[in-house]
């Protein structure tokens, strides 16, 4: 009873820790998982956290091992080495002390190359993730690249300093994610064997060294792009949960009594509405306060030039998904004298009005 009390607390600790390990302040991280928190020991706790790719750095930061620093930069690389070649070396030297008999070099040589065609199965499936989130990565920047023209519209809003930091936290991890694709592109195994005294003297145990020297080279190869992979997926997943929040905010605040009183500061005449512009485009958000300001009691006015095709079929969409009935008048203006694009509604409160059927 007691070992299942622990665990829970332990998976609950590990929850808790990882959400802090998600936010850029108060931030929780594990300096031997490259800033990812498996377990809890260890813990380096960061008053800010930014991540740089590869490299991660901590501002005001604690952890066992270096005490307290204003300033840490944590490197992928220091924290997985790979092999040097000298050590390679000594590794493939040490096979020498095994006993040289046919038999038995073609049972190592057979295990050897099944745990070399692991590593390899291992890092094609790497590698084809990473195809995915670079498919995946290039559609997400358009993404951004929306949100941060939605941010653009609600400059004047009260709420404008949370749609900005949102946008910079999603854009840090999207930058972090591309650096991380960048990086892994770049990993392939140092060092490979070229079989040259096997040429001249063949024998079973060069074989062996040889394959032996690719399957270390390779396990250094895999665990580099597991552990890119590994953060190239927090990263983009970072970003995607908060862009998905600022997504929600700016659907949501077209509709708030805020934005109202913003967008009504900013005109100079609140009973006009331009529902295209001169480029042409379409404005939802007039066309929601055209449908918040029409009473029973409203005429609506609309001006648009001759040639205006676009503008005549939205104006029948309008009537009807405004029920605007026989409260509404069109006036057609030469092309020379009104813009061939513009789309303008005017509201007039009275009680006649006046009927003018579209041609």
């Amino acid at each position: 009873m007691e070992t299942s009390k622990r665990t829970i607390r332990q998976k609950l600790g590990l929850f808790i820790c990882n959400i802090l390990n998600f936010l850029p302040v108060l931030h929780l991280s594990r300096d031997e998982g490259f800033d990812s928190i498996s377990q809890i020991d260890d813990l380096r706790f960061s008053l800010i956290a930014i991540p740089l790719g590869d490299k991660y750095c901590y501002l005001a930061t604690y952890s066992p091992s270096t005490k307290f620093s204003l300033y840490e930069l944590l490197k992928i690389h220091e924290i997985q080495p790979r092999k040097t070649e000298p050590e390679l070396s000594k590794l493939v030297s040490s096979l020498k002390e095994l006993s040289d008999d046919e038999e038995h070099n073609k049972l190592r040589l057979e295990f050897l190359k099944h745990k070399h065609e692991q590593c390899q199965a291992s890092i094609n499936i790497l590698n084809n993730k990473v195809n995915n989130y670079i498919s995946i990565a290039l559609v997400y920047t358009g993404f951004i690249a929306f949100l941060f023209q939605s941010c653009l519209k609600f400059s004047a809003h009260p709420l404008s300093w949370l749609l900005w930091s949102l946008l910079f936290l999603s854009t840090l991890s999207l930058s972090s994610l591309l650096i991380l694709l960048r990086k892994y592109l770049k990993v392939k195994s140092t060092y490979k064997s070229k079989f040259g005294e096997f040429k001249y003297e063949p024998s079973w145990l060069l074989f062996v060294q040889g394959i032996y020297l690719d399957w270390q080279s390779a396990q250094d190869e895999q665990l580099a792009s597991a552990t890119l992979v590994k953060n190239i997926e927090k990263q983009f997943f970072r970003s995607i949960s908060v862009s998905f929040l600022l997504l929600l905010l700016v659907t949501y605040l077209p509709f708030s009594a805020d934005f109202d009183l913003i967008q009504k500061d900013g005109k100079e005449n609140l009973n006009e509405f331009t529902i295209f512009d001169k480029q042409g485009k379409f404005s939802a958000i007039e066309l929601l306060h055209l449908s918040k300001k029409i009473n029973s009691n409203s005429d609506v006015l609309f001006i648009l030039s001759k040639s205006n095709q676009v503008g005549k079929n939205s104006i029948k969409f309008i009537i009807k998904a405004l029920e605007l009935s026989n409260r509404y008048s069109v006036v057609e203006v030469n092309n020379d004298l009104f813009d061939k694009n513009t789309l303008l509604v005017k509201i007039k409160e009275n009680d006649e009005t006046l009927h003018h059927e579209l041609q």
